[in-house]
């Protein structure tokens, strides 16, 4: 297992439950960096895994760059939207999972 340190963020700053459970934000907290973003990234992985998403919407998501803009996919009744931005704020990666439906 990685060892990120005292540079790593905080789980929740990371991963949250929203909307009375119906929701998930996984965010890259400020101020973003490699640690941050790839922490966020693992924590995606995580949802998709347990969520039993398409190897399709994994691999759409490791080959999203900034450029890209925003992503979305639906498997289910779970629906993702995910970027990676790159500046300042809120850099790195970020995706919201949903029930629908």
């Amino acid at each position: 297992m990685a060892e990120f340190g005292d540079d790593a963020p905080a789980l929740d700053e990371v991963i949250r439950l929203e909307d009375d459970g119906n929701s998930i934000i996984v965010t890259t907290p400020e101020p973003g960096g490699e640690i941050a973003s790839n922490l966020a990234f693992i924590a995606a992985a995580c949802v998709l895994r347990e969520t039993d998403a398409p190897a399709t919407v994994t691999a759409n998501m490791q080959t999203t760059t900034a450029m890209s803009g925003s992503q979305t996919a639906t498997w289910e009744d779970i629906e993702v939207v995910w970027s990676y931005a790159a500046g300042v704020g809120n850099a790195g990666f970020n995706a919201t999972f949903a029930v629908v439906g």
